[in-house]
């Protein structure tokens, strides 16, 4: 099976790095899977997802970071979102999706998310 997803430790948050172009119902468990591994494995750390990759995303895939933001929220950590793609930006202005997590253009951006902590 091709690499789904690819980690990074930065100093105080963790990268989750997509490698795939559409986040859609095939690919949700398993990418459920592999970033609760991840998370866990880094003892839930403040993340930063990198969609940059992402092309397409359908309401499994918001869905997906609505029910990961849980996760966060139960053990006090920040969650942020990195897109570039328009249409990707676009579907989370449309469902509001700020008011879950932050949403970046770029890593340099996002990084200042987590400056405080």
């Amino acid at each position: 099976m091709k690499k789904l997803i690819r980690t990074q430790n930065c100093r105080n948050y963790l990268v989750i790095e997509f490698l795939f172009n559409e986040f859609n119902l095939p690919l949700s468990p398993d990418i459920n899977r592999l970033v609760n591994k991840a998370l866990k494995k880094h003892d839930y750390p403040n993340v930063v997802f990198d969609l940059r990759n992402i092309e397409y995303i359908d309401s499994i895939g918001i869905g997906f970071f609505i029910t990961i933001r849980n996760i966060f929220s139960e053990h006090n950590k920040t969650m942020c979102l990195v897109s570039d793609n328009e249409k990707i930006i676009q579907v989370f202005d449309n469902i509001n999706m700020n008011r879950f997590c932050k949403i970046y253009r770029s890593h340099e951006d996002a990084e200042k998310c987590f400056e405080t902590c």
